[in-house]
């Protein structure tokens, strides 16, 4: 059974990186991604992105084009508004803001927000 998004924040667990794609170790729902001031909220039918389900995990796949594309060679912070993958995107309770990270061998590190981080809602 896959880890919630809360199970994987608590284990410390981290996601991976390799080339343009990102994989977190939870399957979610992407609400928005913001790269720098960029936000993204469409996941659907873009020439930049794809967003991939897998039984335990899911990724984010950057492609080679589109305004998205710049972002994937050079982000070193991401922030995403998410949810679990079978919750309601309509309640605002189930969104989650995570503040992404890029460590060392392909890590990337997730945590809460703290109030040093803006998010825009």
């Amino acid at each position: 059974m896959p880890a919630t998004i809360q199970q994987a924040l608590d284990a410390n667990a981290t996601g991976f990186y390799i080339g343009r794609r990102i994989i977190f170790p939870y399957r979610c729902q992407f609400i928005k991604v913001i790269f720098d001031n960029e936000v993204f909220t469409d996941f659907t039918g873009r020439a930049d992105v794809i967003v991939e389900q897998g039984p335990e995990n899911t990724s984010l796949h950057i492609l080679g084009k589109g305004l998205l594309q710049k972002y994937a060679e050079r982000f070193a912070k991401m922030k995403l508004i998410i949810c679990e993958y079978d919750a309601d995107l309509t309640d605002f309770h189930n969104h989650i803001k995570l503040v992404c990270e890029i460590g060392e061998k392909h890590e990337i590190r997730l945590r809460l927000p703290g109030d040093d981080v803006l998010f825009i809602d």
